[in-house]
């Protein structure tokens, strides 16, 4: 009996350490982009949109009209609010943000309506492709209306910053 109860004990004991945790687990991937659009002179499309601060919060929601969907290789559809990153008083990027759990998504689409920005009040289309590298999404390339852009990152930043000129 003895015996058969050591068995049962080790058994329990390997099944139960075979489930921790080795390190490799993979976490919350996020996918943070600052969109700054610029026209043919250099200037900032995205200054004097219309925001509000969230209350309470340090988010600024954009109350301009716009329209947004954010669509994504592993989710389906889903509608999203957009935020701008405001400084100096004024908005200087759009802010996109997504998150995923399982694995990195290859591909991210936002499709954007904004006539203060486009000047029209067509679809316009923003694509980022992502990889995995060390359990962190990172961003190889950003296109928008099928044009590449500019893409940079600073040292610890936790968002890209992307440049899309506009004519």
């Amino acid at each position: 009996m003895k015996k058969i109860n050591l068995i049962c004990l080790l058994t329990l004991l390997i099944m139960v350490f075979s489930r921790c945790s080795d390190g490799n687990e993979a976490p919350p991937y996020t996918y943070n982009l600052k969109l700054k659009f610029e026209n043919s002179s250099g200037k900032n499309l995205v200054n004097g949109l219309k925001y509000q601060q969230e209350s309470g919060g340090y988010s600024y929601q954009v109350t301009d009209t716009y329209k947004l969907q954010v669509s994504s290789t592993d989710v389906s559809n889903q509608k999203e609010i957009l935020y701008v990153e405001v400084e100096n008083d004024q908005a200087e990027y759009l802010y996109f943000s997504y998150s995923t759990f399982d694995n990195v998504a290859p591909t991210i689409t936002w499709k954007l309506v904004c006539p203060h920005i486009f000047g029209d009040n067509e679809e316009h289309v923003i694509t980022s492709h992502w990889e995995e590298k060390k359990n962190t999404a990172l961003c190889v390339k950003i296109t928008c209306d099928n044009k590449d852009c500019q893409l940079t990152q600073d040292q610890g930043a936790s968002a890209y910053k992307v440049l899309i000129p506009l004519p």
